[in-house]
């Protein structure tokens, strides 16, 4: 249990998902509210509701498409094959490109040169 002086922190909660539980909390509560101020049937009360679960689902659509955007491809629930194989194509290509620069860089000419000499002076 995490606590003021636990060790552990407390788990933290995806903004997204704390402001939708937080919504449907509310909605529920304004629903709750107007049956018992018997407006629930009302035109106004109705209306009223059906305007705040609409703008409730378009908040929820917001903050997925925004979710969705900063979301990498490959973490978006579906797998892509063929951008999984380009990815790791260049993911290659690249390691090989550090390997070869690695390898061709002054410094490791220089002691390559200077190890070679050392065998060959002996």
């Amino acid at each position: 249990m995490a606590g003021p002086f636990s060790s552990s922190p407390a788990p933290l909660v995806d903004p997204d998902e704390a402001g939708r539980v937080w919504r449907a909390g509310r909605l529920e509560f304004f629903r709750a509210r107007l049956a018992e101020l018997g407006l629930s049937g009302d035109g106004e009360g109705a209306a009223l509701l059906s305007a705040v679960e609409r703008e409730s689902t378009a908040l929820d659509a917001l903050s997925q498409d925004q979710a969705a955007s900063s979301r990498p491809w490959w973490a978006d629930g579906e797998y892509d094959a063929a951008r999984a194989d380009e990815a790791n194509d260049l993911g290659v290509i690249k390691l090989r490109e550090a390997k070869q620069h690695s390898a061709t860089s002054p410094t490791s000419t220089a002691l390559l040169r200077e190890a070679a000499a050392a065998f060959t002076d002996a």
